[in-house]
């Protein structure tokens, strides 16, 4: 590592591409809508809105599977076996919000209006093909504004987590400076001791032993001062370098969590201190904690808490006390990471929202809402693993994280821990 600070490179979150196709999944044996589509000229390769149409027909057990694999704008479902219910249910699950689902007359028949409401179901009207073909044509158009929306929304995402990101890390320089510029003064005194006294003894102006036992006590003092200083020094630079450089990586390393905890809690030492917060890192002595995974994601995920307990979790001037507490799992095959902090604690009724996007009580004072939506995506979608939250007012909030010992998600499709923070945003352009 060279010691310049990581360049930024803004990244583009990917968003749905423009289509060559207008892509329509049928499921089943919907007999009324084909007849219909092929009534009103919709086949494969018909121009409908400036786009020709795609037909892809599955059975019902490989519709899910088809829908993770690649967008569709409309899905028409026939006759399946047993009751439509549950595919339906599975569909909409696994579906983006920007995909209609029409549901043909033989499988409708088991369904009733409150179902189709409940999961966002149309009637397909098979037997009337001018009306199939306006209907497709409306929700075709509303999808293709849906996707420029999910796109426009991911966009401002991006823009304002790195933004928060960069806020930090200035925050973080500031701190850093602030905790160095201490060792190296304090340096900068004992070798100027060190340099007279070596100045004294090379002269030779000494009068006895005893004055040259005394100047020599003093110069192993300035430089056993002088060492530990520096050592100071150089352990802060160090972890602000290992932790500025690892937030702007997807990088998969074997680290030791233990390492990844100080380093976060070195560069924020600062910002700590500033807020009367106190914290303590707990971890088996005798525990191997190697882990196999994204240090840089998870130290922004600890980021995130401590700045939360900074701004939320006491009032100003008061401070208080935050302990990590790292550990193996119970069965041994992860590892679980308690924080937890004696703040004024999370009001019942706002708990269930706060790892929704946007959410926030602190708009005022910076919050963005993306801090602990963006933690939940990296802990669950990356690493593989849970983060629960509980709290009680007046008392604390503790955050309890497990994950595996090798964590499951790729990092190089993970732009600043952003992708499916918003339910239903596929990433997946389509074909």
């Amino acid at each position: 590592m060279n010691g310049a600070l990581p360049e930024v490179e803004m990244v583009e979150v990917p968003t749905p591409s423009e289509p060559r196709h207008w892509d329509v999944l049928v499921v089943g044996d919907p007999a009324d809508a084909m007849a219909g589509l092929e009534a009103s000229g919709l086949v494969p390769g018909a121009e409908l809105c400036g786009r020709p149409l795609r037909i892809t027909r599955v059975t019902d057990d490989q519709a899910v599977a088809q829908l993770a694999e690649m967008r569709y704008h409309v899905t028409i479902v026939g006759t399946v076996e047993g009751s439509p219910r549950p595919l339906c249910e599975r569909l909409r699950s696994t579906a983006p919000a920007s995909m209609r689902i029409l549901v043909c007359n033989d499988a409708a028949t088991d369904l009733d209006a409150s179902t189709l409401d409940e999961l966002d179901l149309d009637p397909c009207p098979g037997h009337d093909p001018a009306s199939l073909r306006s209907m497709l044509r409306a929700m075709l158009r509303h999808a293709d504004g849906l996707v420029a929306l999910e796109g426009a929304r991911a966009e401002t995402i991006n823009q304002m987590t790195i933004r928060e990101r960069l806020e930090g890390i200035a925050a973080m320089v500031t701190g850093i400076t602030h905790d160095v510029s201490t060792p190296l003064g304090v340096a900068s005194t004992a070798g100027s001791v060190v340099d007279e006294t070596a100045r004294r003894m090379l002269q030779g102006a000494l009068r006895d032993d005893k004055e040259r036992n005394e100047l020599a006590e003093d110069l192993r003092d300035a430089l056993d001062i002088l060492t530990r200083s520096l050592e100071r020094a150089r352990r802060l630079i160090d972890s602000f370098k290992q932790f500025s450089s690892s937030q702007f990586s997807n990088e998969r390393a074997k680290v030791q969590l233990a390492d990844v905890v100080t380093d976060c809690v070195m560069v924020l030492r600062s910002e700590l201190r500033r807020a009367r917060i106190s914290l303590e890192v707990h971890a088996p002595p005798d525990e191997d904690l190697r882990w196999d995974g994204f240090p840089g994601h998870l130290g922004r995920v600890l980021v995130n808490l401590l700045q939360n307990s900074m701004r939320y979790a006491f009032d100003p001037g008061k401070g208080g006390k935050v302990a990590i507490h790292l550990d193996r799992s119970a069965d041994g095959n992860g590892f679980v990471m308690q924080y937890v902090d004696d703040g004024k604690g999370i009001p019942p009724e706002i708990l269930p929202r706060i790892f929704e996007a946007f959410f926030t009580t602190g708009r005022a004072t910076g919050g963005t809402g993306l801090g602990l939506a963006i933690s939940h995506n990296i802990v669950v979608n990356l690493l593989g693993g849970t983060i629960r939250c509980d709290s009680t007012l007046d008392e604390g909030t503790t955050f309890t994280i497990t994950f595996p010992a090798v964590a499951e998600g790729d990092g190089s499709q993970y732009v600043n821990g952003l992708q499916d923070i918003i339910p239903g945003n596929k990433t997946r352009p389509p074909a």
